[in-house]
């Protein structure tokens, strides 16, 4: 199961209170700083195919609203399919005494907790290209939901618009997403990156985008032989109103972008280890190696102080422990595993300056040099590794 949500990223505006007021009173308002702009990418980003990718991809990503009793709910969502439609009457409400014949279905992924109830998706009013405050907004309006996920918190958007020539720009953004993702998986799959991007509307306002990097990859189930659907957290700025926009992984992608096995990773909130959390997605794993997805670094007495903690804690409790050595798997009761830790012990007081430790798909979360150890995730216990790490890091 993934990590526990503890607060959920939307944005709730009391009727007649403004985004920039939200803004001000932010808890995280130190943070905002590290907030870009769609067209202000970091110098640091020299990669031509990664700056037209996110540029690419911030043309794709929206504002959601839906009004409730006493105000507006906001959110972010990420456009992954276009379906046209010639011969049928269009349902957008500005059609209701004059359709319009043909229009076009835009499909958005969200986070549920944006869009709560199912009814809330006719209530949808989704803001495109909202980039600054002087942006040519498009608008189009919410029909349906579907692929409802309550324990995954995940959600499709249906939503309309009969505006062929804002159609026919999402389909090319699309196209253009579908070829930049492939190309950057091609050039980054086998490298050691933990890079992440994160595009949202943070207090419905204006797009921002955010860099950080990945801390853990939660496996949740394996779609096909090849895709695998997980979560993802990380520490790339966020806030309310961040929910629902699109969360990339350098070198991550799914080779079914755009139909229902192939959604993307849609920010979260924030979980109980206080790290920013992604919905469930999916990725690719066709010819792809398993790496790490994070490195610290340590001395040898930090390295002894974190296996006397990880020794302690191994102490206090029950579950069972599964041991992977050299990816030979065996689930072991406790009490038959002291040859295991009395070596895995030794391997970190004595290893080099530094010790990596790596989420992967299948085994949620271990620290590895050359004896590896997976709590039954049933347990809380299986996070004392990291908060070890947090205590002398």
């Amino acid at each position: 199961m993934p990590k526990k949500i503890v607060h959920y990223e939307i944005q709730h505006f009391q009727s007649c209170e403004q985004f920039d007021l939200a803004y001000e009173r932010c808890e995280k308002k130190a943070t905002h700083k590290n907030y870009c702009n769609v067209d202000d990418l970091p110098e640091r980003i020299q990669e031509d195919t990664l700056r037209q990718f996110i540029k690419i991809r911030c043309d794709l990503t929206v504002l959601i609203e839906i009004p409730t009793s006493d105000g507006i709910r906001c959110g972010s969502g990420f456009i992954q399919k276009i379906e046209h439609i010639e011969n049928a009457p269009c349902p957008c409400p500005n059609c209701k005494d004059n359709a319009v014949i043909g229009y076009g279905k835009v499909t958005l992924s969200t986070a549920l907790c944006v869009v709560k109830e199912d009814d809330d998706a006719a209530k949808c009013k989704v803001r495109l290209f909202y980039d600054n405050e002087n942006s040519e907004i498009s608008i189009i309006y919410g029909l349906s939901s579907h692929s409802r996920d309550e324990d995954e918190d995940w959600c499709a958007v249906v939503c309309v618009t009969h505006d062929n020539e804002l159609l026919k720009s999402l389909t090319n953004a699309l196209n253009q997403h579908w070829t930049l993702g492939r190309k950057l998986k091609e050039q980054h799959q086998d490298e050691n990156s933990n890079e992440v991007v994160v595009i949202a509307h943070p207090h419905g306002g204006p797009k921002k985008i955010s860099f950080g990097k990945g801390k853990m990859c939660d496996f949740a189930k394996e779609v096909r032989d090849d895709q695998l659907w997980c979560f993802y957290s990380y520490d790339a700025t966020t806030c309310d109103g961040s929910s629902g926009g699109p969360v990339y992984v350098m070198g991550r992608w799914n080779d079914g972008f755009g139909y229902w096995f192939g959604h993307a990773h849609n920010h979260c909130g924030i979980d109980n280890r206080s790290d920013s959390s992604s919905t469930v997605g999916v990725d690719s794993t066709y010819d792809q190696v398993t790496k790490s997805f994070s490195t610290i670094n340590m001395n040898k007495k930090e390295n002894q102080k974190l296996s006397d903690t990880i020794q302690q804690e191994f102490s206090n409790t029950s579950q069972t422990v599964t041991v992977i050595d050299k990816m030979n798997v065996d689930k072991v009761d406790k009490s038959h595993t002291s040859t295991y830790i009395d070596n895995y012990r030794s391997d970190i007081v004595n290893s080099s300056h530094t010790l990596s430790y790596t989420g992967w798909f299948k085994c949620n979360f271990y620290i590895c040099k050359y004896n590896v150890l997976d709590i039954n995730l049933e347990s809380d216990f299986f996070c004392f590794i990291e908060r070890s790490i947090s205590t002398i890091c």
